[in-house]
């Protein structure tokens, strides 16, 4: 039906392929996304008959299970399943996975952050706060970094996040660990 769409559109319309599942991948795929910017920002077409593939799933690090902080007393692993379905972080846009720790976004930056250091990351820039509330930072390690962001407790709890109150236990935070392609 979609060439049969871009025949009655006229001479001027183009059609792009994507080969992945699903009707819209706007915020799914980045030769989409690529295509949809050129052609809303920039008022450029892309040629017609362009095809998209599915973006590849991002691969774990070499470092990551040997390096990263294990979940300790009272703390909870977050899987990169769980990080893409209850969470919402796409296998395509990060390798991701996290901790639920109990403490203030301040309190839980600051056990990471030494926590990591034990590890032999270092921190490539000092953590800043997000638009959320939260905090984040980069981190570095075997010619690779990765970005640590932290909700603590306070901020779960302040009603902005409903989705993720129903997945962190009580009084507890999250830590993300994201790396990206």
């Amino acid at each position: 039906w979609s060439e049969k769409m871009r025949e009655r559109m006229g001479p001027g319309a183009v059609l792009l392929k994507y080969t992945g599942e699903g009707h819209g991948q706007v915020l799914s795929a980045a030769c989409v996304d690529s295509a949809v910017s050129d052609t809303l920002v920039a008022l450029t077409l892309p040629a017609d008959d362009t095809v998209c593939q599915p973006d590849t799933e991002v691969s774990e690090p070499s470092w990551w299970a040997a390096n990263l902080p294990r979940a300790e007393q009272g703390e909870q692993f977050v899987s990169r399943d769980q990080m893409e379905t209850d969470i919402g972080i796409a296998k395509n846009d990060y390798y991701a996975t996290g901790l639920f720790m109990i403490g203030t976004t301040e309190e839980l930056m600051m056990r990471i952050h030494q926590r990591l250091e034990l590890r032999g990351f270092l921190r490539m820039d000092m953590p800043i706060t997000l638009e959320s509330g939260g905090k984040s930072a980069h981190y570095y390690i075997e010619g690779e970094s990765f970005l640590v962001m932290v909700m603590g407790s306070e901020l779960v709890s302040n009603g902005e996040w409903d989705y993720l109150q129903s997945i962190i236990p009580e009084n507890h935070g999250i830590v993300f660990f994201l790396a990206g392609p």
